[in-house]
């Protein structure tokens, strides 16, 4: 049995997000949850603004916020994480598990992105997202323009995911925790 985390105090205390859209994919991540926090009380309420629907709970000894999209499209997964954000000022890592409306190429190497790929990135993109001149539409894809950059811890372990040593480790670790579930 995992070693379930005190319930936290206020929402700014959980620090891990997880993004889907696809009911499927919340199935996923509901049969690895080990706890529920929002069992009916507004402990955990969202930020005035914040249009977004949570499910707060535990995997293992970390907090989690699941944000469940409305529909699966880029523009929804950036609203999604502009919400989540200002509802959940502590959150250092999300994680967007299944399609989520994701670019089906990588933006630089044009690799195709296939169902079951593990994609590690610094910032959510919305690459439908621009400025409509006469001339032609013009796409805002810097992460300035979006969601601004992640902070310099979670930038820093990416950095460490970028060597091919690391990205192999990673691979046998989740592969070993997949093959237990």
């Amino acid at each position: 049995m995992a070693l379930i985390p005190k319930r936290p105090r206020s929402r700014h205390d959980f620090k891990i997000a997880i993004i889907y859209a696809l009911s499927l994919e919340a199935e996923m991540v509901e049969l690895v949850s080990d706890e529920y926090w929002n069992n009916g009380d507004e402990t955990f309420q969202k930020a005035p603004e914040d249009q977004n629907a949570y499910t707060t709970g535990a995997i293992g000894k970390h907090n989690v916020v699941l944000a469940h999209m409305p529909n699966m499209c880029s523009n929804s997964a950036a609203s999604v994480a502009a919400g989540l954000r200002s509802s959940f000022t502590g959150i250092q890592v999300a994680l967007v598990v299944g399609l989520c409306g994701v670019v089906s190429k990588h933006m630089e190497t044009h690799e195709e992105i296939m169902l079951g790929d593990c994609i590690i990135s610094t910032a959510v993109v919305q690459y439908d997202f621009g400025r409509q001149y006469p001339g032609g539409f013009i796409r805002k894809n810097s992460i300035e323009d979006s969601l601004g950059r992640a902070n310099p811890e979670i930038r820093s372990l990416n950095s460490i995911l970028m060597t091919r040593r690391n990205r192999k480790q990673l691979k046998e670790k989740l592969e070993y925790h997949f093959n237990i579930l």
